[in-house]
């Protein structure tokens, strides 16, 4: 049995990097799951500005990076995940904590446990974070490279199924196809937080120009959600959501994508 459809997509405008997120409402309600892309190219001025939100130990690890290129983007996305996370659990970003849950998966920092799940994935210069009430989520996204030894990778951790139908399509999709595939089985992966305990190819995601799916045998499978996004031109990217136990809250859940970056 296939589960996974029946969802419905709202895209909100874009919004300036630098744009207060109390003026565009920023909130988070049962049932939905937020996604933002976000373009973290920027210069020195823009890593200055937000390296305001970040504590000591993450300005030192940005400084660690040797290109100056990703510096920014670092500080760029731990900035932007720190004041969402302040505006769905009502703080002032300075005052996020971090701590590892279950598998060292990231998670709110206190007891009771925070309701506010979470999930970050960055590639070249996009970001992306999901975030739900309750619900476990996994977000992947993955720049398009044509020099990634993709056959061999697939072979690997596809499983037959998903290579049957990468090796069906023209050859000239199958890069995009590709990477299709691989945010969704990696989504999923992020998203059970145990990533050891699956192997890529034990089970099947839908990926070449259908809707994202979970297609294979994977315990609970009536409460896994799985969904795609676009994440701009040469970039694929999609999420994957678990429903908590004695959830009752609609669904399969609505996927709110949001676009952050620079002033247009």
């Amino acid at each position: 049995m296939e589960y996974g459809l029946g969802t419905r997509t709202l895209r909100e405008a874009h919004v300036p990097l630098h744009r207060c997120l109390k003026d565009i409402g920023v909130s988070l309600a049962p049932g939905v799951v937020d996604v933002w892309c976000i373009d973290v190219r920027g210069s020195p001025e823009d890593r200055a500005i937000q390296s305001q939100w970040l504590k000591r130990e993450e300005r030192d690890q940005a400084d660690r990076f040797l290109r100056e290129i990703d510096r920014t983007r670092f500080v760029l996305t731990r900035s932007m995940l720190r004041r969402l996370l302040a505006e769905y659990v009502h703080t002032t970003p300075e005052c996020i904590q971090f701590s590892q849950g279950f598998h060292g998966k990231p998670e709110l920092a206190g007891e009771p446990r925070c309701p506010v799940r979470f999930n970050v994935s960055h590639s070249g210069a996009r970001a992306a974070m999901a975030f739900a009430l309750q619900h476990e989520v996994g977000v992947d996204i993955e720049q398009h490279s044509s020099s990634l030894n993709w056959q061999i990778i697939s072979r690997q951790f596809f499983s037959p199924m998903e290579c049957r139908v990468l090796e069906s399509i023209p050859v000239d999709q199958r890069v995009g196809a590709f990477f299709d595939t691989w945010t969704r089985k990696e989504s999923f992966i992020k998203a059970v937080g145990n990533g050891l305990s699956y192997g890529l190819d034990s089970f099947c995601v839908q990926g070449v120009g259908e809707p994202a799916l979970l297609v294979a045998p994977v315990e609970d499978l009536s409460r896994w959600w799985m969904g795609c996004f676009d994440a701009g031109s040469d970039y694929s990217a999609a999420v994957s959501v678990r429903r908590s136990a004695n959830d009752v809250s609609p669904w399969p859940p609505i996927l709110s994508v949001h676009s952050i970056g620079p002033g247009q």
